[in-house]
């Protein structure tokens, strides 16, 4: 059995914890993918040789990781992926690790990590820093690379990324505000009477559009023109985000 999650992989990983949230006794499955054998060899196995590697497995309940570090450079087919500094990611990207983590994170790791993760096309030097590629459409291409990638070295990116991602909603509140309560008819029409014709449209346009944010906030730094939404994705997530901050100060889009 592998004693450190540095030498499980990802896609080991998925499965191992995907047993262990099941409601059902795979207890059996459990061990044949942490030691590596089959099903039946191990109901062959006399009961005190598997409660051995059970007692064995327990590691598995602990925290995946008990080391704060992680590698901000991995090899993968023998290929090099860098980890991006979060801040300087495309606000499309941000968008769709949003997705990702909403939807059943744990299976979507691969994905997730393909995005933070990419390989460097210049690399740096004293007067310059690396460039790396931008955002693209490889997510479920690189999803089964990313699977062979050995947990230990890139679990707490996750963590690391989630504080981040906090920050982002604490410090940008104002763009992230979900919408109050809804109203009931009588407590929506008594709000209407004592609005004016103004608020009133504006308040019928922020109906339409809930459910929409994302593609909402993309509208606007694209200037309401659905054809540039792509290139809208590809500023930075300080720069869209600055620059939404402003446009609702300034009530422009």
């Amino acid at each position: 059995m592998n004693k450190s999650w540095n030498n499980t992989s990802l896609m080991t990983y998925i499965e191992i914890m995907d047993n262990i949230n099941s409601e059902e006794d795979n207890t059996f499955l459990l061990l044949s993918i942490i030691f590596d054998i089959s099903i039946l060899d191990i109901e062959e196995m006399n009961i005190d040789k598997v409660q051995e590697m059970i007692k064995e497995s327990l590691y598995i309940h602990s925290p995946v990781v008990t080391s704060k570090t992680y590698k901000k450079k991995i090899t993968l087919r023998n290929e090099g992926f860098h980890l991006m500094e979060f801040g300087k990611m495309e606000f499309g990207a941000f968008i769709d690790l949003e997705i990702l983590f909403y939807g059943d994170y744990l299976k979507n790791l691969p994905k997730i990590l393909s995005i933070l993760y990419r390989r460097e096309i210049t690399p740096g030097d004293v007067f310059n820093k690396p460039l790396y590629e931008e955002y693209g459409d490889w997510l479920d291409i690189r999803d089964s690379i990313f699977e062979e990638v050995m947990i230990g070295d890139v679990f707490n990116v996750i963590i690391d990324y989630l504080k981040f991602k906090s920050s982002i909603y604490s410090i940008y509140e104002g763009l992230f505000q979900q919408n109050e309560e809804e109203l009931n008819e009588e407590e929506e029409t008594e709000l209407l009477r004592e609005m004016t014709g103004k608020e009133r449209e504006e308040y019928y346009n922020e109906k339409n559009v809930e459910g929409y944010g994302w593609e909402l906030m993309l509208m606007r730094l694209a200037n309401n023109d659905p054809t540039k939404m792509l290139e809208a994705s590809k500023m930075t997530l300080y720069q869209s985000l600055n620059t939404l901050g402003m446009m609702c100060k300034l009530k422009i889009g």
